[in-house]
């Protein structure tokens, strides 16, 4: 990888970073002044590049938005929140309510940069979306219904929204499994959702004793 040392609040710097040819710039400097000349040089060479910055206080973010920056990330923030996430899933907290606590908090602080420019709530609500649908492996327990169904007479998807992308058996992993696939108890199932699909599969997934944990 190139690596060209010098100030990068210079064009000729920039220019010899090939900035003009460039896919994406991420100004990592601590400095407000500093980003600031820098995305605006980069801005100048570039207009179409995406920078994604760091700040250090909530006041930064719009300053940095309204001079062409497309992310802004504050550490310090990030940091915090990832301590937190951490925590609660160590507690055992349902991992889709965690993700929903975090989206909270940061929506929070980012919601007047939302409020005043739609294009950034865009963005984030697409990633809020990513992460809500992310899969969540599951047990199959014995006596649950769905055992010895195939994934077409289970009907998992018309039943609960959720969807089974995976299958992990005895070591062996089945990717994007079809209908005939049959189900056995003590299968661990990729299934993909939001909070409540999950929830349903779970449910549905469930002996009908109430014996077993998925």
């Amino acid at each position: 990888i190139p690596v060209i040392y010098g100030d990068a609040a210079h064009p000729v710097v920039l220019k010899a970073a090939a900035v003009a040819r460039a896919h994406l710039a991420l100004v990592t400097t601590p400095a407000m002044k500093t980003t600031q000349s820098i995305a605006q040089q980069i801005r100048t060479l570039n207009p179409e590049l995406h920078i994604v910055a760091r700040a250090e206080a909530i006041e930064q973010l719009e300053v940095l938005h309204d001079i062409g920056v497309y992310e802004v990330v504050q550490p310090e923030f990030e940091a915090g929140l990832e301590i937190a996430r951490q925590a609660l899933l160590h507690l055992d907290l349902p991992a889709p309510e965690v993700q929903r606590y975090t989206d909270a908090v940061r929506q929070d602080l980012y919601a007047p940069i939302y409020q005043m420019h739609s294009e950034y709530a865009e963005v984030h609500a697409l990633e809020q979306a990513r992460r809500l649908l992310e899969f969540t492996w599951v047990t199959l327990p014995e006596g649950s219904p769905l055992a010895g169904c195939s994934l077409g007479e289970a009907q998992i998807r018309s039943h609960t929204g959720a969807t089974v992308v995976a299958i992990m058996r005895r070591g062996a992993l089945v990717s994007n499994p079809g209908t005939a696939e049959i189900l056995r108890a003590g299968d661990v199932l990729a299934v993909l959702g939001n909070h409540g699909e999950l929830e349903g599969f779970t449910t549905l997934a469930r002996p009908a004793s109430g014996a077993g944990d998925v």
